[in-house]
C-alpha cells in the first residue's frame, strides 16, 4: 500500500492543484465582499468548481486500482496462496504462465472492460456536475 501511495499520490495532487488554479480569483473575492466564510467558500465555490478534476482523479484512481498489475507482480508474484492476486494478474497467469488458456483469458478480459465500463458511467453519473456552476441541480427546465 506504501508503494502504490508513494507512486500516485504526487500524480493526483498535481490534477488537484491544477483544478484549483483554474478557479479565478474573483469568484472568492466576490464571496469575501458578500461576507461568506472559508467553510461556505470551500463548499459552495471551490468544491462545485473542482468537480471536473475530482471526478477524473477518482475516475483514474478506481481504474488504475483494478487494472493494477505490475507494482504486484514484482513484488509478490500473487503472494502467499494468491492473496495478493488481482484480476489482471489473474488473466496474465491464464493466458502465459500456468494454463495458457487464452480464450479463458480473452473471456475475463472481456468482462473487466464491461465491469470498468459499468463503474465509470456510474461514477460520471455521481459526480456529474450542473451547467450552471452554482452546483445545483435544474429538474424540469426545458431548453
Amino acid at each position: 500500500m506504501i508503494l502504490i501511495v508513494w507512486r500516485f499520490a504526487g500524480f493526483y495532487m498535481l490534477l488537484l492543484l491544477v483544478g484549483l488554479q483554474s478557479i479565478p480569483g474573483e469568484v472568492y473575492e466576490a464571496a469575501r465582499i458578500d461576507g461568506a466564510s472559508r467553510s461556505q467558500m470551500f463548499r459552495s465555490i471551490t468544491i462545485p468548481l473542482l468537480r471536473p478534476s475530482l471526478a477524473l482523479s477518482t475516475i483514474m484512481c478506481v481504474t488504475g486500482s483494478l487494472l493494477a498489475f505490475d507494482q504486484f507482480y514484482i513484488l509478490t508474484k500473487g503472494g502467499p496462496d494468491s492473496s495478493t492476486m488481482t484480476v489482471v494478474q489473474l488473466v496474465y497467469n491464464l493466458a502465459f504462465e500456468s494454463k495458457r488458456d487464452l480464450g479463458m483469458a480473452a473471456a475475463l478480459s472481456v468482462i473487466v472492460l464491461l465491469a470498468l465500463v459499468v463503474i465509470n458511467v456510474v461514477q460520471l453519473r455521481a459526480l456529474q456536475g450542473s451547467d450552471d456552476g452554482t452546483g445545483a441541480k435544474k429538474k424540469g427546465v426545458k431548453r
